[in-house]
């Protein structure tokens, strides 16, 4: 038996189908991730330090944003001073949030032995101009980081450092704090606002987490530099 289709019948209907069918089929493209690389170093002769807490109140406070899937976070512990490079190189991150020890003028890292180099300001801020191009924030989690965060705002739209000493509470309450607004969509202005709020609020009295320990040292309010309107810069 043979059966002849009426295209007249049916015209349009078959029209619309074979249309779709034949139709390339375009899909939403994916907004881009936000690359965030939390480094932390606590050397065997520096006082020991709540990191693992720190990047743990980071990764939930991420977790409450409404934009909480389009971060990638990468941690990379006991970081080497010899391999800064090549974590900034590998993830080619958006924000640098580094957690562990500071004093004047340099970071306390560590060498491949487990002993204590320190990264001068001026040696960080030629590294990130070098490599740092990818680079929208940086959030220096120690004590006495004014050197160092001034030394990266010709390079950084925008980073957070201390002039003083900061107890380990305080560093994990304000970095909860500006990374759930992060999240959210927030600009960097309002979520270090919030976490400097949040540091007030908190009455914090832990011991600072400095290296070179003074007699007596209060906890200091965090500062924001850099070369962009904080106000302008939003990840999500």
């Amino acid at each position: 038996m043979k059966v002849v289709i009426n295209a007249g019948s049916i015209g349009t209907a078959v029209a619309a189908e074979v249309a779709h069918v034949n139709a390339p089929q375009l899909q939403p493209s994916a907004a881009e991730a936000i690359r965030t690389l939390l480094l932390a170093a606590n050397p065997l002769a520096t006082t020991r330090l709540r990191l693992d807490e720190e990047v743990r109140s980071i990764d939930q406070a991420i977790q409450r944003g409404r934009h909480r899937d389009r971060f990638e976070l990468a941690t990379q512990w006991a970081l080497r001073i010899d391999e800064l490079h090549s974590h900034l190189l590998r993830y080619r991150p958006e924000i640098v949030h580094f957690s562990g020890h500071g004093e004047a003028g340099a970071l306390v890292l560590e060498d491949a032995h487990g002993d204590t180099r320190l990264l001068e300001a001026s040696d960080l801020g030629r590294l990130v101009e070098l490599i740092g191009k990818t680079i929208r924030c940086v959030v220096l989690s120690a004590c006495f980081t004014q050197a160092q965060a001034e030394a990266l705002a010709d390079h950084v739209p925008c980073v957070v450092g201390t002039s003083g000493a900061i107890p380990d509470s305080a560093a994990i309450v304000f970095s909860g704090a500006f990374y759930e607004a992060i999240a959210h969509g927030e600009d960097v202005r309002t979520a270090f606002e919030l976490g400097s709020q949040r540091i007030n609020a908190s009455g914090v009295s832990d011991r600072p987490r400095d290296v070179v320990t003074p007699t007596k040292m209060e906890a200091v309010a965090p500062i924001l530099l850099g070369n962009a309107d904080p106000r302008t810069i939003r990840f999500c």
